[in-house]
């Protein structure tokens, strides 16, 4: 049974995951602008490569040294974007599927 396909789901599912956690942290202690930034260790999280993407795709913010903030804008972008390509990766799955289904009956 050829299962392969749904692989990148998980590991996009996963990931998915880890960004939510990080986000919630921002929301819940309000760090959601420059006078509202606080530290990895206020937020009780670790500058991991997740994080560090976030940073990256301007979702996360360093206005000062060591202290951020979520740029609920640039979030609201990252997650649109986001929800384009697991819906590009769900077509794509299908397809795999069906031609599996159509090589397996011919």
């Amino acid at each position: 049974m050829y299962q392969a396909p749904f692989v990148p789901v998980l590991v996009g599912v996963m990931v998915a995951a880890i960004i939510r956690r990080i986000i919630r942290r921002f929301y819940q202690y309000n760090a959601l602008n420059p006078a509202h930034a606080l530290s990895i260790e206020e937020l009780g999280l670790r500058r991991n490569h997740m994080f560090n993407r976030l940073i990256q795709r301007k979702v996360i913010i360093e206005p000062t040294q060591g202290r951020f903030y979520l740029d609920e804008e640039n979030y609201a972008r990252f997650r649109k974007d986001r929800l384009l390509i697991a819906l590009i990766a769900i077509i794509i799955v299908f397809i795999a599927l069906v031609l599996a289904d159509l090589l397996n009956h011919s």
